[in-house]
């Protein structure tokens, strides 16, 4: 489903000049105040927003002098019969132009409009609500008139000032001093913030067509302090059923990392309970394709789980037991191309759709190529995502003709179990929505979603699942303002046990209640972690933490260390896909970790790790890498670290290692530089300064044990740890970096 409405500036917020001559035409009226415990709005009688003062403090959180609309209606072009005659087919925005109010209902009339709106007023101690009851008609008897289609509406509209922080995800803007927002109450209530010259943003709620404007729902949240601020929004969230998205970031496990894996079973979970004890992991998630289902829609039970949730059950209880908190990876937007839904030969009609041919000529069941009446701009390009249903017919076409006659080429006949037919002239053809990972067909807003969602939640309720990766948010139709929270919502709200958090792979405005912890980003190489780091999540961190969000820091795999194979060639782009993806890796190691692990910490984030039994057994440093993991957590949850020392792991271009021979309960970040580059064989190292002592901590990266290295000239001290040798002298630090390297490059 694609909305008609372009949202842009000049579609909501209308140009300041026009709105002032049209307010001239319009009677001066009365301000109406709206205020409750924490804050008192202003909107002028003629529609504009005044105030907004934080009672506490006295602060004025909006632009003085802004003449922003308060509320507005947009339609695609002008419906209104003479207005028809009068303007261009373009959409027009109609401003407000008189607002008063009636007892706890405001009265909003627009320009050129013939209608009233009739917004609901929610004042409570912690929030101000608006909720969009119902449109009044008052048709003039000029002319043929008719009750107009609203294309868009502009619920509220505040012209905020900036302060020193602003959240996109949440939409607030906040410092020590005063913080605001503007929330959506439901998914279809479109939430964003408008950038303008003038340094202030303009705050929006409001809805479009395609997916409803009716009821549409959002609230104002305006406090003093940080801590005052969330208990609003707590309030909200208590009030209108939400998820709990404030109590839940301050559960004491909110930054908890957990151990992840598609291997476990009822037979092995205790194995992986050790594995989990030994990283001090306080949760483990199952990635649930895979490992309990073998497809995705139907989600029919892998052998090893012959019973359904309740063998699940077997292996969350072992858990549970351990004090572990079982979690659980869904795909909840999107079907996998060998379910029951399109495999078998009479594929589900209701897949979401790209767009739809007709054939100009009969086609024979044999026919590589299919003439159509039209080339649709719309056709997809990629390799394997030209896929088309006509009738229960799937075809796959692997090109298509730009120019008359127009037609699908190359194409596949009969996929996936369904039979290869004619299909008379004129015939219908459906082009399916296929995911960028083409394993998997996207569902839409269709009875499909709710069905999975069924599903889905008997799993996860039986098992006592507590918390969950909702992963290929971003697969649905737009606006995916609305379908990437609207699908996370229609799971959410069948699980009978509130979830202690949940990550999502895409971030929205509505998800802040449910996506208390953000997405993991997917495995990069050894070599590539940091400068991934660096552009990607590092970015991610300190953004959302402006949402009062932390960041999922994986994920990490433990991937063993590969000596390069010159028979592999490189695969394609798409890392899952590649072969030689891992192909001369250094792979997971001690610094890589540790660097992650002490980003983790600054920011109070959590990391997802990535660990089979068969990757356990191959990597040289397994025990050892849970180990140095164990002592990074321990130390975050237990808040050992002082905020001198967080702030400083915020540096990007900083890393630290924890001294091993500290006290467990007294943990020693000593900050180190890397010696060795990361194409060197086999040891890797990296060098420190402490107590007034050089030292320099080297490892093999494909063996455990590693030989003791004496330097000549230089009087040194060894220690051994986790497989990794301190070498320590009373030289400068840099002299020993190079007496290092002198004697590695002569070995």
């Amino acid at each position: 489903m694609k909305s008609n409405v372009k949202w842009n500036m000049a579609a909501v917020v209308v140009v300041a000049s026009s709105l002032a001559t049209a307010a001239a035409c319009v009677a001066e009226v009365g301000d109406v105040a709206i205020e409750n415990a924490r804050c008192r709005l202003v909107i002028s009688g003629d529609g504009f927003a005044k105030s907004l003062v934080v009672k506490a403090t006295g602060e004025e959180m909006l632009e003085s002098g802004a003449r922003v609309p308060f509320s507005a209606v947009t339609q695609n072009r002008p419906y209104d019969n003479e207005f028809k005659l009068m303007y261009a087919a373009k959409p027009w925005t109609l401003p407000a132009e008189k607002i008063w109010r009636e007892g706890d209902e405001l009265k909003i009339r627009y320009r050129d409009e013939f209608f009233t709106a009739v917004v609901k007023l929610e004042t409570t101690d912690d929030y101000i609500g608006f909720k969009l009851l119902r449109f009044d008609y008052e048709l003039e008897a000029s002319g043929y008139k008719r009750k107009t289609e609203v294309d868009a509406f502009t619920l509220a509209q505040l012209p905020v000032k900036r302060r020193g922080h602003f959240g996109r995800t949440l939409n607030v803007v906040w410092d020590d001093n005063a913080f605001a927002a503007l929330m959506a109450v439901r998914p279809e209530t479109r939430i964003d913030a408008f950038d303008r010259d003038s340094g202030r943003l303009t705050f929006f709620a409001g809805g479009e067509k395609s997916v409803g404007v009716d009821g549409l729902h959002a609230v104002l949240v305006v406090a003093d302090e940080r801590e005052r601020f969330l208990d609003c929004i707590d309030a909200m969230e208590r009030d209108f059923g939400l998820p709990r998205g404030v109590r839940n970031r301050r559960h004491p496990l909110a930054a908890a990392s957990y151990l992840s894996t598609s291997r476990i079973t009822p037979s092995n979970v205790d194995d992986y309970v050790r594995m989990a004890k030994e990283g001090g992991f306080r949760s483990i998630m199952t990635v649930g394709l895979g490992t309990l289902w073998r497809t995705n829609g139907h989600f029919p039970a892998r052998r090893d789980y012959a019973n359904g949730p309740s063998d699940f059950r077997k292996v969350t209880d072992k858990l549970k037991e351990a004090g572990i908190l079982p979690g659980l990876h869904v795909f909840c937007t999107k079907v996998s191309t060998d379910d029951e839904y399109l495999s078998g030969g009479h594929p589900d009609p209701r897949m979401n759709l790209v767009c739809e041919v007709f054939l100009s000529r009969d086609a024979k069941a044999d026919d590589k190529t299919l003439h159509l009446q039209s080339c649709p701009a719309l056709l997809r390009r990629e390799k394997n995502r030209g896929l088309v249903r006509f009738g229960d017919e799937l075809v796959m076409y692997g090109g298509f003709t730009e120019e008359p006659p127009y037609a699908l080429t190359n194409c596949v006949r009969g996929l996936w179990g369904s039979t290869a037919a004619a299909h008379p002239r004129n015939s219908v053809g459906r082009h399916l929505d296929v995911d960028d990972w083409v394993r998997f067909v996207r569902c839409g807003d269709s009875g499909i979603i709710d069905e999975m969602a069924d599903r889905l939640a008997d799993w996860i309720n039986t098992a006592g699942v507590r918390f969950t990766y909702m992963d290929g948010a971003e697969d649905v139709p737009e606006p995916f303002w609305c379908h990437v929270p609207k699908v996370q919502w229609n799971l959410w709200r069948k699980i009978q046990d509130e979830l202690i958090w949940s990550e999502t792979a895409f971030k929205s405005h509505f998800g802040w209640h449910m996506q208390n912890r953000g997405n993991g980003f997917d495995v990069f190489k050894g070599e590539l972690q940091r400068p991934a780091m660096r552009k990607y999540i590092l970015r991610t961190v300190r953004q959302d933490a402006d949402d009062f969000s932390a960041v999922n820091l994986g994920w990490l795999s433990m991937q063993p260390p590969k000596k390069t194979d010159p028979s592999k060639k490189p695969g394609p782009s798409h890392q899952y896909a590649q072969p030689a993806f891992w192909n001369g890796t250094i792979g997971l190691q001690i610094d890589v970790l540790e660097f992650v692990a002490c980003k983790a910490a600054a920011w109070n984030c959590p990391i997802g790790f990535f660990i089979s039994l068969e990757t356990y057994k191959q990597h040289p440093h397994a025990k050892d890498l849970l180990a140095a993991f164990r002592r990074w957590e321990d130390a975050k949850l237990a808040g050992s670290f002082t905020a001198g020392q967080r702030e400083a792991f915020k540096d990007e271009n900083r890393e630290w290692l924890l001294w091993p021979f500290a006290p467990f309960d007294a943990p020693e970040p000593v900050e180190c530089r890397q010696v060795t580059d990361d194409a060197a064989r086999p040891l890797r190292a990296f060098s420190y300064t402490r107590d007034g002592r050089a030292g320099i901590v080297y490892w093999d990266i494909f063996n455990h044990d590693v030989a003791a290295t004496t330097l000549d000239g230089v009087d040194t001290t060894l220690r051994r740890d986790l497989g990794r040798c301190f070498l320590e002298a009373n030289i400068p630090e840099a002299e020993l970096v190079v007496a290092f390297r002198k004697h590695i490059e002569g070995r």
